[in-house]
């Protein structure tokens, strides 16, 4: 049996689940600088200021959980800049 996995722009019926994919990946202690996710209040804070911004951020879910992430934050440094050093 193959698991469906949707990607999908990150919505507000996401976060609960996002925090409990983001807190899962954080405590491997492997890919993240984070031990854990932050408070919940936290990342909903976060994820409706991207949403609100328009900065893409995506979601796969398997059976209504989010099992990965990815957004795409804008950075105040110029890529020119990068370059020079």
């Amino acid at each position: 049996m193959q698991t469906l996995v949707q990607i999908l722009p990150i919505a507000e019926e996401h976060i609960d689940s996002y925090r409990r994919c983001l807190d899962s990946v954080a405590r491997e202690r492997l890919y993240l600088a984070l031990v854990e996710a932050p408070p919940l209040d936290s990342i909903r804070a976060f994820v409706l200021s991207n949403i609100a911004r328009g900065i893409p951020q995506f979601v796969a879910v398997v059976d209504k959980e989010v099992v990965g992430w990815i957004d795409i934050s804008p950075s105040s440094t110029n890529a020119s800049d990068i370059a020079a050093n």
